[in-house]
Order: structure tokens, then sequence, then C-alpha cells
């Protein structure tokens, strides 16, 4: 079953497709196919391929005449009430499937056909028709009026069907109407003109659920399997299914389970005295062990779910608690005992937070909660056995342990309270693991404490003024030790540093201590350290020390970049810039790169952690609402040729999902784009709309010509040579256009002035630079120009020309525009202007034959932002203009 779930999930998730479609609805009544067996009395289940378009025709699984349509029995009620199919679908056909196999695992093939036999039923919503079908849900009619048919397409069964006939009908309900032709099969369909709003699971299915709880025979295993179909598959509501990711995940925590309990978790029969677990049933996983084992949590000498009231967590929290974790005295290597309570979040009872990384899933621990045992990975373990006092309780917010995520409401809910739960905590904790005690390690306590010496020194350097070359800077054993040293704790040797959710835990509580292994030091010792270096502090620092620094750059640069960076956005950014700066730490859930960060600026409208959202409708919603919040189109620039890897996200929509720039480095090209942003406005005076969606633009030009792009990762690599190259070959392309166009006027440019001019300006992006924009390009700048380009002089123009060129295409247009924009520009590719813009957009057209329905599409995907010279002041819009729809992938 946990296969099944995998491919389903592995299917659903595939993407660039030569269709360019992404897959749901993988798995139907016709990919499951049950045997009676005389060698297995129990019956056969056979699995076929993925995708099969024939539904399978076995009266064992549906009774209607093979004359008649075949209506799939794992038939969802959105289908029906919404005429809507996503992803959700796969989520509610597996949990159909589960529960039969579940009944197999009961009683065999005959308690299967029983099953299907007691589903039987002819459904309300098939009225007209003689057959019945096994199905899972009822509709609940709430107006049965009914419209008159129309000419046009119906959906049925993923297909697009013409109708043959067209009549005028007014019927009581629901009519579906298959009629054999030659070459297809058409299908008339009359709806109602107020749609059927309601749709419950089916009272025999819940009927069914409950015997099987009830069954003597039921282990722990089928009771939690049980529980899974129930409240996160077979759900009306597609919002509120839970993720085929998840679904596997879940699997697979029950079956780490299974196989370290086998006997017990498996094949001892489990009756549960206090009746059905409730539908806040809470499974013995918490969050990232969710995510990669089960903890085998077991109160000793009790049953199995006594722990969960002895944990505090038989019910869901409500948005005004939170649960403290007591860590019990102790010392050493003993074990770790601790005590766990729900108070209201207001609570007076001080506590500390943690934060940490989870660590490795292998060689976990058991520790003591509450009585219950409970498997925690070493990195928690060795965190508490650190933190843990040896005479007094030490009262702790911990995450996987104080929050319960298998309940994605709680979970949701919780994360919400995030701001406020690590705001009022006394302090966090900043747990960077052990310090290598192996004498093979590339460092020891001793290098973890010059290391930590060091930042102590740059912090004090006004109180206790640097008399001597710090060892860490020097050379020998020593100081190589106590570099490899500052390089494990800081952000390319510490996985602390690339986690999304330590962003605010480092920025939200009062005060932080980073403790690493023995060692400990304040984070404001950090902060002020930091910020000493990266001004003019430094000066006073002895010479010798301020060169050896510079010698040191990386290493320096890897404790500069994040400690300065949490430093800003604690001092407060705008939502857009915090989400890029931080948008390179990962997540194993990806929408997590968003709610982990939702707590730390203003509310984004129309999102809310609420983890039953799809990832590419969340982003879609996020991008919608930056760009509301920003009141531009701010949100849609610094696209350069990134893939999405979002499946089924708009072209437009920022997918937070991807990001390949390496640990710590924000893409230049977001930081760059930005800051000219506002220094343009090739919108003009269009009146933009930014409650709604951009589907007005007016139409610029097509892109006839492109050049070669210079790539590079960093700037570490790129010479003058290989940019100065680039450009004298762009400008070869321009010539080489000018000379094929006809007339007199050949150094004329398109919008205004002369070709040669628009050239070097294009060059620049008509913008000095020095880290940000300090004036626009003028004629003295254009000496610095030629300089660099024919004596590789570095001048005022470097940093503008760098940037403009680096990791960009030039272009040319059919009217002759020039410009520069994404790296992945092709020939055909359009210049737009949308209001509220204050850059032009590049889009790409797409125009194709729909395979089912007899008409043309003509969609255009977003490409990226880009300057074209001549029109980034409003030109285009100065004289006449057309504003056309746009319709966008």
């Amino acid at each position: 079953m946990l296969g099944v779930a995998s491919a389903v999930d592995w299917i659903g998730n595939l993407r660039d497709t030569p269709e360019g479609l992404h897959g749901y609805e993988h798995i139907k009544q016709g990919n499951i196919l049950w045997f009676s067996s005389e060698s297995e009395p129990r019956g056969t289940v056979a699995i076929a391929g993925f995708e099969i378009p024939v539904i399978h025709p076995r009266t064992s699984r549906s009774q209607l005449n093979y004359n008649d349509m075949l209506f799939p029995s794992y038939l969802e009620p959105e289908s029906i009430i919404y005429n809507n199919h996503t992803q959700s679908c796969d989520i509610w056909a597996l949990g159909c499937f589960y529960l039969e196999m579940l009944c197999w695992m009961f009683g065999g093939i005959e308690d299967i056909q029983l099953f299907n036999q007691a589903r039987i039923k002819k459904p309300d919503f098939l009225t007209s028709m003689t057959s019945t079908i096994p199905t899972f849900f009822d509709i609940l009619h709430e107006n049965r009026r009914i419209g008159q048919t129309r000419d046009g397409l119906v959906w049925f069964q993923n297909h697009v069907h013409r109708l043959i006939d067209n009549q005028d009908t007014e019927l009581n309900d629901y009519v579906f109407i298959v009629k054999s032709a030659v070459t297809e099969v058409s299908l008339w369909l009359i709806q109602p003109k107020i749609q059927l709003r309601r749709t419950t699971i089916a009272k025999n299915i819940l009927q069914l659920i409950a015997t099987l709880h009830n069954r003597s025979e039921c282990t722990e295993y089928m009771h939690d399997f049980l529980n899974l179909v129930e409240q996160q598959m077979l759900l009306a509501n597609p919002e509120k299914r839970s993720s085929t990711s998840n679904i596997v995940l879940a699997l697979q925590s029950m079956h780490t389970r299974a196989q370290d309990d086998t006997i017990d978790y498996i094949s001892k029969p489990y009756s549960n005295p206090e009746g059905r677990v409730s539908a806040n049933f809470v499974a013995p996983i918490f969050e990232r062990w969710f995510l990669h084992q089960a903890l085998g949590a077991r109160p000793v000498g009790s049953k199995a779910s006594g722990w969960m009231q002895s944990l505090g967590i038989g019910r869901t929290l409500s948005n005004k608690e939170i649960r403290l974790l007591s860590v019990l005295p102790g010392e050493g290597d003993n074990g770790i005992e601790c005590t766990i309570q729900v108070v209201p979040l207001g609570t007076t009872v001080p506590y500390e937070a943690l934060s940490y990384v989870w660590g490795e899933v292998s060689g976990s621990i058991p520790i003591k909660v509450s009585g219950c045992e409970v498997k925690v990975t070493r990195s928690l373990d060795s965190a508490l056995k650190r933190l843990r006092r040896p005479t007094t309780a030490r009262t702790l917010w911990i995450d996987q342990l104080c929050i319960n995520q298998w309940d994605v409401n709680e979970k949701a809910e919780q994360v919400k309270l995030m701001r406020h739960i690590y705001q009022r905590c006394s302090q966090c904790l900043i747990w960077l693991g052990e310090i290598p005690a192996d004498s093979n390690a590339s460092f020891s306590l001793n290098g973890a404490r010059l290391a930590l010496s060091f930042i102590n020194d740059m912090a004090n350097i006004h109180t206790r003024p640097m008399s001597r070359l710090p060892p860490i800077l020097g050379t020998g054993r020593e100081a190589e030790a106590a570099r490899m040293a500052f390089n494990g704790l800081f952000m390319h040797g510490n996985a602390w540093w690339s986690r999304i959710w330590t962003v605010q835990e480092a920025i939200l509580p009062p005060s932080s201590s980073i403790v690493w292994g023995p060692l400990l030091i304040p984070w404001e010792t950090l902060r002020v350290a930091a910020s000493n270096i990266s001004t003019r502090t430094v000066l006073y620092l002895p010479m010798e020390v301020r060169e050896a620094l510079s010698h040191h750059e990386s290493m320096i640069d890897s404790f500069m970049y994040p400690v300065r960076g949490l430093e800003i956005s604690r001092e407060g950014e705008s939502p857009l810039n915090m989400l890029h700066r931080w948008r390179y730490r990962g997540a194993t859930e990806p929408r997590d790169k968003l709610f982990a960060l939702i707590g730390l600026f203003p509310e984004i409208h129309g999102i809310t952690c609420n983890y039953s959202i799809p990832p590419d409708q969340l982003f879609a919603n996020m991008t919608l609402g930056l760009i509301r919040l920003e009141k531009s189109l701010k949100p849609l620039i610094g696209r350069r040729g990134e893939p999405h890897v979002t499946p089924n996200l708009p072209s437009w929509a920022l997918d937070l999902a991807y990001y390949d720039y390496g640990i710590g480095r924000r893409p230049w090209n977001w930081g760059y784009h930005s800051h000219r942003y506002d220094r343009f406005a090739a919108s003009g005076n269009l009146k933009p709309d930014f409650n709604g969606r951009f589907s007005k633009g007016v139409f610029v030009d097509s892109i006839l010509e492109v050049g070669d792009v210079l790539g590079k990762e960093t700037w570490a690599n790129l010479t003058d040579e290989m940019l100065i190259l680039t450009i004298k070959s762009w400008r070869i392309l321009l010539d080489r256009y000018v000379a094929s166009q006809q007339g007199d006027s050949s150094d004329v440019y398109a919008a205004i002035g002369s070709i040669d001019g628009a050239f070097w300006r294009t060059m620049l992006g008509n913008l000095i630079f020095a880290e940000r924009p300090v004036s626009w390009a003028s004629e003295s700048d254009r000496f610095a120009y030629e300089m660099f380009i024919q004596h590789s002089t570095r001048n005022q123009v470097y940093e503008s020309l760098r940037d403009m060129v680096v990791n960009q295409a030039f272009f040319i247009t059919t009217c002759g525009y020039i410009g520069i924009g994404p790296p992945n520009l092709q020939t055909g590719d359009e210049i737009w202007v949308l209001p509220g813009g204050d850059v032009p957009f590049v889009f790409r057209r797409h125009i194709g034959r729909n395979s089912s329905i007899s008409f043309e599409l003509d969609q255009r995907s977003f490409i990226g932002d880009a300057y074209v010279h001549g029109i980034m002041q409003g030109e285009v819009i100065e004289g006449s203009y057309q504003m056309v729809t746009v319709r966008f992938k």
C-alpha cells in the first residue's frame, strides 16, 4: 500500500512532460483488479498500470449494464458538485482503495464483495438512469431547479465532448445521456442553475469503518490505517484532504514502527475500551519524526493509547493554548525525563524556546515524556542533556514535542502563534550541536574556544583594544584548527544557518544565546562583532589585524552575511525583500518557505497558514498579495530563467520552492533589479488595478535577434576580457541588424537619439551603480565606458556594466528597439508594458490546438522584466496605444 501511494505521489509531481501537463487522477477502479484464487483463500489483488483510460467493467466493481455508461466507483464528490478535478482526487481514490484493502485484510475477497454490495445504490444525481453504482459519498440537495440545455461543450470523465443534439428541456434533476455514434460517444449533460452544494461521506461507509474498528482482530496498525483513511483521505471537502506526499510519509512512519514492533503493532489484536478514536485522532508521530520515522511511543507497562493523554495531546489545542515541556534534573549520560503540560498562550510560567536542527533519523534515542518512551534524534537528545540542570527542572518550548504536527489543523494554528511563542519566551537557546571529540576531527574544543574568543574580541574593540594578532588570524596548526572551527560554526559548516524556520527563531525572542557543545556565547556578542567588522569601527584595529582580515574574507563573510541579514530583518524590511533574502534556506515542506516567515511581517492579503492549500495556489496567492501590498508589479521582477519546480504554478508567480544560488547567496538579479525598478516609469499614467490580476497590457514589439549570454554563477571567475568580448559581440549583432535595414538614417535609433548612444546607455542600463543607483548615465560616463571597453580600465561604470551584462541577454526587436532581459529570451518573444509596471516585461506566446476542442489556444507565459532603451519613462503610452487582454499560462 505504501508502494501505491508512492507511485501516485511520484506521478502527481511529474513536470516538464512533452505536453507540459502535470498529473492527477491516476488511480481509478480500472487499476485495481480483485481475483478469487484457489491457492490463496483470501483472494488476490493486482495493481494495473496507472493512467489506464478504460474503466474496469467487472460486475464486482459495478452493477452497470455494459450497454450503459460505465461510471467509476471511486468517483470523487467535487466532480459532481464543482466539475473540478485536482490532485486531491487522487487522495480520495487512494482512500477508497485502501478501505477496500482493509476489508480484504479482515475477510478476503468475500468481504470485498459484501462491501461492494453494501454500497450499491442508485445515486440521487443519476435519477434519469436505470443503473446503480457503488458510491462512497452522498449528495445533500439544497435546490433542485434545473436550467435549460444549450449548445456548447461539456466536461465528463477527463474528456471534453461536443453535443450531437440540441433541445430545450425542463427536467427534475441531473441527466446523463450516452449516445452511440460511429466514431465517438457523446454526452448530453443538463445542469441546474443552482448547483448542489453539499456532500457527505456515505453513512454505510462510516458504519463500515466503525465496524472494522470494533472487530476483535483489529490491530493497532489497522486502527491507525482506518483513521488515516477516514480523517485524512475520505473527506468530502477536497481542501481538507491531506497531500499524497503526507500520506506517503505517514505510511512510511507506520511501516518503520511496524519493523521495530512487528508483533504488537501489526499482529496483536488491540481493542480500544474507550471506543473509536475521535475525529481529533492524534497518531504517535510528530513533525519531523512524521517526516522520517515513527516514534514508537508507548507508556511503560500500559497500552499504546494511554500515552496520548499522558502527553497532553489527546485533543487539539485551541488557538490560545500551547504546550510546555519540563526537563527534569539530571546529569551526564543519564536518560532524559520530562513532563508536559497545556497552558494558556499568555501564561505567566517562564519558559525558554529551543532552536535547533533535528539531525539524522538513524540511531534515535529513547527519552521519557510523562512516563512514555519516545524516540528522539541524537541531536535533540544531546541538546537536552546539555541544557538540563542538575538540581532543578528547566521549562522549554520545543516544536517537535509541543506541536502535534499530525493534526494539520493544530499545526496551522500553532504556526500562527509562533510569533507570540518566541516573543514571550525568556530567551531562545540556539543549539548548534556537539563539538567533535574524535581526535581525527578537523577541529577540537580548543579550536572552538579560539573561534568564539575571536568573536568576543571583535565585539569589544572599543573597551578592549586589540594589541596583538588573534590566534585565528595567525599561522600554524593552532590557527588552522581555529579557522576550521570557525567555519564549522557558521553558514557553510552548520545546518542551523540553512533552515528556514530558524530565521524567526533568531529574530523574535527578546534575547538569545548560542550553545555549541559546552560553550555558550550571547547572540548580542555576535551582533556587535558583525556590526563592528562591517562599519568604520574596524579602523580601530591595528594595521596587522586589518590586513589579516582581508586575507580571510571568505571566512569572515560566512559569519557576517547571516548575522547582519538577521539583524536587517529584525529592524524591519518589506515582506518582498525578506522572502528573497531568506529563500535560499531549506524546508522539507515547500509551503514552509512562506509559513516560516509570515510571523515576521505584516499580513499579506489572502495568505494564512493553511496546509490544505496546494503549493501552486499558495504561491500564486502570495504573488498577488505582494503586488497588492507593494502597490506595484515589483514582485514580478528579477526572474532570470530559473525553472518552476512547483507543479501547476502560473508562469508569473514567484516559486519559493526553487533556489539554486548556493547557501547564503541571495541572487544578484533580485537585489540589482529591485534597486533599479523604482527609477523607471514605463507604464506612465496607465491606471493599475492591484486588487485584481494583471490581465491587460500594451503590446510594444516582438524580439527579432538575441545575443549570446555570458553566464556566471559568481563574480570570482569573471574576467574583464569576458565582459568586454560579450559587449563587443552584442555590438557586432547590432551593426549587422542596422546594415540589413534599408534607408539613409542608419544611425537613427527607433525611439530617440543615435544607435551608438542607445547602445552604450543600454549596456549601463542608463544608470551608474555603487551598490545602489547613484545617478543617471551622462555624457561624461561615455568616456569611462570607452576606457573600459578599449583598455580594461575599471572606473565608475564597471559595476553597472557587470550587473547588466552577466547572465542576461541582449536583444533587438522588429522595429529596432534594443534592450537587455532574461538569459532565456527567444526570437519571437514579446515586449509588453503593463499598468502599474515601472519596467517592461517579456512574454512568450503559445498558439496551439486542443485535441478535444476545436479552437485555438492563445496564451502567454511570463519570462521576466527587461530594460528597453527609449520606453522606460512611459514613451509607449504618450501617443496612441491599445490595451489588450492577456491570457497567461
